[in-house]
């Protein structure tokens, strides 16, 4: 009888464990998703954008657009790390974040901010920024991956 007891406490402890463990998972989805529509994460990607569509270069950006710019970035790398250790649903993150992911990379690649920032660096910044990038490009609507 006590190992009947004992298996069905187990079996209970691990469905309490696993539920919770969803749960805080989507919760720190939401989180992340709710902080990046605040105005100032729209912001820096809005400098990036406009950076490369408007043909400026990095160095022409002033202190407050800089900073702002490359804020953007290591935000998304740190979503990008989240994704990587599977903190956040892998596949809802892509579905919310896959194809503003690649526009931006694509703006900061093109526009040379990212060259700038990986100079600066000494080495490739933005590390889960790039991976999390490529599985993005993959999920993204064919129209984005030009």
């Amino acid at each position: 009888m006590a190992i009947v007891l004992s298996s069905i406490a187990l079996i209970f402890s691990v469905f309490v464990f696993v539920y919770h463990r969803r749960g805080s998972r989507r919760d720190l989805l939401l989180h992340v998703h709710d902080q990046q529509l605040s105005a100032e994460r729209q912001d820096g990607r809005r400098v990036l954008f406009e950076l490369y569509e408007q043909k400026r270069l990095p160095e022409e950006l002033s202190d407050e657009e800089h900073r702002s710019a490359n804020h953007a970035l290591s935000v998304f790398n740190v979503i990008g790390y989240m994704y990587c250790r599977r903190y956040v649903p892998r596949r809802d993150l892509l579905e919310l974040w896959d194809l503003t992911s690649v526009r931006l990379f694509d703006a900061a690649e093109r526009s040379g901010f990212l060259a700038m920032r990986d100079a600066q660096n000494g080495a490739p910044i933005w590390p889960y920024f790039r991976p999390f990038v490529a599985d993005a490009r993959k999920h993204a609507p064919l129209s984005s991956r030009a």
